[in-house]
């Protein structure tokens, strides 16, 4: 089973992180990551077909309670994925999608439930340090393949589709490095370290790399407050935190942005987020469905028609805009609760390190949401990630309980 698990570990990376060999492609393109990726379509229905044969093998001889106990809190998300999908524009595709979403859980659970937490832990650890290591190489000494033009330098994109999707794996894998930093293997462990930073800087992913120093900064401060202080008052701390940067935020943005040397429209996202803001408005509570502002849809080609001189503008570029579109505010109160549950209150249960990775990445997507669509209702990495690190976090938790148990 241990092989096993690091196969599926390896794979679900790979297809969810679209890390793949591309031809160049444009940061407006239509055409889907799958159809780009030579074997991309045989590769992910094979995945699909040995994910769900495993699952119905280890669900007969362990019982659904593990996978149950991880996706807890994600049932009021699939619920009102549900009604938004029935309810929505094209239902028959938005229940595609939350059925796939279902299967990238499943994905993300199995290899922790048929073999140990440790195990899983150096299979994503090592598929991480390895992809970032080919994309770095793979950029460097091809850069016909591993780089492309972003205005008037050369942005690399390694084994990925674009600078963007680079820079976040790159972050995502910086979060990895620290957290799970081996005093054993200090050359290989500083190694990850470095490549993540390096290819954050050269990929030009400003906001990645902003998003991921924020989540590193809030591990230390997670773990003092876990140590010192009781739940509700950690929540209070954070609350008036939260209040007075949104303050400063409110003010001074605009200041901010100037001295940044950026554009006060966010290089036009502002504009985006008013079009896509006001089409939203016509279905404030169960939304258009999953799938519908995120994808080529009745009511993003009209969008994406009027912000033409932008290029093919698909979605809103904001994760919170993503959710309120498709599932209505409900469903966006519930999204918003799934990422504040695992950035915040799942380590003061579950005190360990997979709680406090789980906990860095939910950060990492609360913050370069505001930029980016990233993903809602779409099978991503960012969430296999989340999901994969809860598991590992309730198990290792268990065991230690069930250790203390038998010593006493």
């Amino acid at each position: 089973m241990l092989r096993l698990s690091y196969f599926f570990i390896i794979c679900c990376i790979l297809q969810f992180s679209a890390a793949w060999i591309y031809p160049p492609t444009s940061f407006s393109g239509i055409s889907t990551v799958i159809q780009d990726k030579i074997f991309g379509v045989p590769f992910q229905y094979a995945l699909w077909l040995a994910v769900f044969l495993t699952f119905l093998f280890d669900a007969t001889r362990n019982g659904f309670d593990f996978y149950v106990n991880v996706i807890k809190p994600f049932l009021p998300f699939f619920l009102f994925g549900m009604f938004s999908s029935v309810f929505g524009i094209m239902p028959m595709e938005s229940i595609r999608l939350i059925a796939l979403y279902w299967v990238m859980a499943c994905a993300a659970i199995l290899p922790v439930s048929i073999a140990n937490v440790r195990a899983a832990r150096i299979a994503s650890y090592n598929t991480f340090f390895t992809l970032i290591l080919i994309s770095v190489l793979v950029s460097i000494l091809l850069p016909q393949i591993g780089a492309q033009s972003y205005g008037t330098v050369v942005a690399w994109r390694g084994l990925f589709t674009n600078k963007n999707a680079f820079g976040w794996f790159s972050a995502i894998a910086l979060i990895i490095a620290v957290v799970f930093f081996d005093k054993k293997r200090i050359s290989k462990s500083l190694l990850f370290i470095i490549l993540p930073v390096v290819a954050l800087l050269f990929s030009q992913s400003k906001g990645a790399l902003v998003s991921a120093g924020v989540s590193l900064l809030f591990v230390p401060l997670l773990v003092g407050l876990q140590r010192r202080v009781s739940l509700w008052l950690a929540v209070l701390f954070f609350f008036v935190i939260s209040v007075f940067i949104s303050g400063l935020v409110y003010f001074f943005f605009t200041d901010v942005l100037l001295l940044l040397g950026r554009d006060v429209t966010l290089t036009g996202r502002t504009v985006i987020w008013g079009m896509y803001f006001n089409s939203m408005s016509g279905s404030p509570f169960l939304g258009g469905g999953p799938g519908s502002y995120t994808s080529l849809t009745e009511l993003t080609l009209p969008l994406a028609y009027r912000l033409q001189d932008m290029g093919a503008i698909l979605t809103p570029h904001n994760i919170y805009l993503a959710a309120f579109g498709e599932l209505g505010v409900f469903g966006l109160f519930s999204f918003v609760g799934i990422l504040i549950y695992f950035a915040f209150f799942q380590y003061f249960n579950f005190p360990n390190l997979y709680s406090l990775a789980c906990a860095a990445v939910s950060i990492l997507l609360l913050i370069g949401g505001f930029s980016d669509t990233h993903e809602v209702f779409s099978a991503g990495l960012s969430m296999f990630v989340m999901i994969l690190f809860r598991a590992m976090a309730l198990k290792q938790f268990a065991l230690k309980i069930d250790k203390v148990n038998r010593d006493d």
